[in-house]
C-alpha cells in the first residue's frame, strides 16, 4: 500500500511539473514511463504516455512516442491500438522493421489477413536472414488460410539452418502435411446417421458416450409414444404427449449431432490455427530480442 501511495505521488508530482511540458524533457518522460512500466505501474505508464503533446516533438520523438504507446499496447493485448501506433513508426526509425513486423503479426492474430499479408509484403527487407523471416511470416499466413500452393511458394525460401527459424520451419512443414492429410467430418453424414439410428451421429463425431446418452431418451420416448397409440389411438392424449416428447428428443438428438461434427472441427482449426500464430510468434521475438 505504501508503495502504491508513493508512485502516486511521484506520478501527481511529474504530472503537475510537466503540464506545460517544459519541466521534464521528452527523454526522461519515456525513462519514467518505462520506470512505471517496470514497477506494473501500468495505468499511470499509460497515463503519461498520453498525456505526452506530439505536436511539439521532432521526428525522432515521435517515432519513440509511437513505438512506446505501440509497444505498450502490445503487451498489454491491446491489439487494435499496438496496430495502430505501430505502424506509425516511420522507416527512417531504428525500430521501423520491428514495429512493422508486431503490426502485422498482430493483424494475423485478429485474424486481418489480407491487411497483414499487404503489410508483411510491404516491409524492406535487406539481408537473406531478413528475407527468410519475411517469407516464414507470409508462409504463416498462407497456413492459416489453410492455401497450401501459396504456401509452398514461400516455403522455397525456407534454409532450416539459422537457429532462430528452423525449429519453427519445421513445424509449419508437419502442420502443413498434417492438415492435407486431414480427413474433416461431415455434419450432414452426422445429422443423417442420427436420423437412421438415433446418437450414432455422435459416436461419428467421436462422442461415444454422448452418442448412448442421446440413444436412450429418443427409444424410451418412441416405446412410450407407441404404446400410448396401441392402447388409445391417435386420440389419446398420452400419444400426442409422449409423440411431441419423441419428436423433440428426435430433432434434438439429429441437431446435436450436426453441431457435435461442427464443433469438432472448429476446435482442430482453432489448435492449428494457435499452433502456427504461437510458431509465427517465436522467431519475431528471438530476431528482435
Amino acid at each position: 500500500m505504501i508503495k502504491k501511495f508513493f508512485f502516486i505521488f511521484i506520478f501527481y508530482l511529474f504530472w503537475v511539473s510537466s503540464s506545460n511540458g517544459q519541466f521534464f524533457s521528452f527523454s526522461k518522460e519515456i525513462k519514467f514511463v518505462k520506470y512505471l512500466q517496470d514497477n506494473e505501474q501500468f495505468d499511470l505508464a499509460n497515463a503519461v504516455l498520453n498525456n505526452i503533446d506530439s505536436l511539439y516533438l521532432n521526428t525522432s520523438q515521435k517515432d519513440s512516442l509511437f513505438f512506446e504507446k505501440g509497444w505498450f499496447a502490445y503487451v498489454q493485448k491491446r491489439i487494435d491500438t499496438a496496430i495502430y501506433y505501430l505502424q506509425k513508426v516511420s522507416i527512417s526509425d531504428s525500430r521501423f522493421l520491428k514495429s512493422s513486423f508486431f503490426a502485422q503479426y498482430c493483424n494475423a492474430y485478429l485474424k486481418q489477413y489480407e491487411e497483414s499479408e499487404i503489410g508483411f509484403k510491404k516491409i524492406p527487407v535487406q539481408d537473406s536472414l531478413e528475407i527468410e523471416l519475411k517469407s516464414f511470416e507470409l508462409a504463416g499466413l498462407a497456413l492459416l488460410q489453410k492455401n497450401e500452393h501459396i504456401y509452398k511458394d514461400y516455403q522455397k525460401y525456407f534454409r532450416y539452418k539459422h537457429y532462430m527459424l528452423v525449429n519453427e520451419e519445421l513445424a509449419f512443414d508437419k502442420y502443413n502435411n498434417e492438415r492435407m492429410a486431414l480427413k474433416f467430418r461431415s455434419p450432414v453424414v452426422a445429422g443423417i446417421l442420427s436420423a437412421v439410428i438415433p446418437g450414432l451421429g455422435k459416436v461419428y463425431a467421436g462422442k461415444k458416450k454422448q452418442g448412448l446418452g442421446a440413444f436412450f431418451p429418443v427409444l424410451s420416448s418412441a416405446l412410450l409414444t407407441w404404446e400410448a397409440y396401441n392402447r388409445g389411438g391417435l386420440k389419446d392424449a398420452r400419444f400426442w404427449i409422449f409423440g411431441t416428447i419423441f419428436t423433440t428428443f428426435y430433432i434434438g438428438n439429429i441437431w446435436g449431432s450436426i453441431s457435435a461434427v461442427s464443433i469438432k472441427n472448429q476446435e482442430i482449426n482453432r489448435s492449428y490455427e494457435n499452433k502456427i500464430l504461437f510458431n509465427m510468434h517465436i522467431p519475431l521475438r528471438n530476431f528482435f530480442n
